[in-house]
């Protein structure tokens, strides 16, 4: 697995807590859902989907994303599954498992990535999603030239370690 850019997800700091991003990205999943709905996909809350290396995927995260979901997380109460999933993030292996599975269900699933939001494990839901999910990877690259944001496409979980490690989110202490 290809590591993190570090020195983009670096620039990427100045950028957590702009609003304008966050609202264009939760305007891009506002409207992923809205056609996910249209297309009948059903999740079964089997959770295989967050165990990336037993599925066989990876998930990936764009730029705008990440930004999103660095701020959201700045809101998530404490104590937490988000916190006590960034706390062991650091030492987890990147693209093995989703630090935020509780069980089967997603412990971040109000602030997940698109690609979470837009993967099901149903074979017969792929053709579709795939086509959606160019469409609305699409609207991510939009947003970063709209709102001159550096572009990247990083792994979920190795990102998201470089960013406890660099100190941009901090799990709670207490929570670990």
């Amino acid at each position: 697995m290809k590591p993190a850019n570090e020195e983009l997800l670096g620039e990427l700091i100045a950028h957590v807590g702009r609003a304008d991003i966050v609202a264009d990205v939760h305007a891009v999943y506002a409207e992923a859902a809205e056609a996910i709905a249209a297309g009948r996909s059903v999740c079964d809350l089997s959770g295989r989907c967050c165990r990336f290396a037993e599925f066989g995927h990876c998930l990936y995260v764009t730029s705008p994303e990440l930004i999103c979901f660095l701020t959201d997380i700045q809101s998530a109460p404490s104590p937490s599954p988000i916190r006590r999933a960034l706390a062991a993030l650091p030492d987890a292996d990147p693209g093995e498992l989703c630090p935020f599975q509780v069980g089967r269900l997603c412990g971040a699933r109000a602030i997940r990535p698109l690609g979470c939001r837009m993967f099901y494990c149903r074979p017969d839901d792929d053709a579709q999603m795939k086509s959606q999910f160019e469409t609305f990877q699409g609207r991510m690259k939009q947003i970063c030239r709209a709102r001159e944001l550096p572009y990247g496409y990083f792994e979920w979980t190795g990102a998201l370690a470089v960013m406890v490690r660099a100190g941009v989110i901090t799990p709670n202490p207490v929570d670990a």
